[in-house]
């Protein structure tokens, strides 16, 4: 969230990047900037490319995706009260 919001509003208050007398062009800026960007957008595109491409219904990836982070005997009780929901 905060790196959102950095990506955000930075752009909004932007000035030319220095190195004490020298001005970058803004070429230098924008690679800067694509370089950044392509780093934070990877993420949530993929995951959400992943949970489109995955098979089964929405509440069926939920309990594979949860069962990575959770621990077995947790995971067997959320499972039982995720799958009671239908």
């Amino acid at each position: 969230m905060v790196v959102a919001s950095i990506a955000t509003f930075r752009p909004l208050r932007f000035e030319s990047f220095t190195y004490g007398l020298y001005i970058f062009p803004e070429w230098a800026n924008a690679v800067g900037w694509l370089i950044c960007v392509s780093s934070m957008v990877a993420v949530p595109v993929l995951a959400i490319f992943h949970l489109v491409r995955f098979p089964g219904s929405l509440r069926q990836v939920r309990v594979i995706v949860l069962s990575c982070c959770v621990r077995r005997e947790s995971f067997d009780k959320m499972t039982e009260s995720i799958l009671r929901e239908k």
